[in-house]
């Protein structure tokens, strides 16, 4: 009987307890966020899809001073982890206004990849299927922002 009850207790805090998705709402808007924390290799792997697809995407650094913790909505589903060092996190937004639903739809908007640190902020890519507003995903433009992101996460 002992036994059974460590076995519940063990995969209630497994998976309640350390979890590593959660979901956020955007301020101001209908959407929610799920995000997963990832392993490099992931990151890796999705970043090299979605460039080998000929996508186009939005990229930005967020400074741990104007975003502590890396996201900043209310959490609504899952408990958040604390980020501590370097991070990966892949981010799934959808809409539940319909006009969004829409946007979302036209855009190819959905998927974030995001390359951290607890330290310095974080660099986020926004996957899209439009030029306008966009890099194209291996262009120069694109390259040189990446490394001046990933300049900025690193601390340099």
């Amino acid at each position: 009987m002992k036994k059974g009850l460590f076995i519940i207790v063990f995969l209630f805090l497994g998976v309640f307890g350390y979890s590593q998705t959660w979901t956020e709402t955007v301020k101001g808007f209908d959407i929610e966020n799920e995000f997963t924390v990832i392993s490099k290799e992931q990151y890796d792997r999705i970043y090299n899809q979605h460039v080998s697809q000929g996508k186009y995407a939005l990229v930005g650094f967020h400074n741990v001073y104007e975003f502590p913790g890396g996201t900043n909505g209310k959490v609504i589903r899952g408990t958040k982890p604390k980020l501590q060092g370097y991070y990966y996190l892949i981010s799934r937004s959808t809409a539940n206004d319909p006009n969004m639903q829409f946007m979302f739809a036209m855009t190819g908007l959905g998927t974030t990849i995001i390359y951290g640190n607890s330290n310095t902020g974080c660099l986020t890519i926004t996957f899209g299927n439009q030029s306008s507003g966009y890099y194209p995903l291996g262009s120069n433009e694109f390259i040189r922002l990446y490394n001046q992101c990933i300049n900025f996460v690193n601390g340099n």
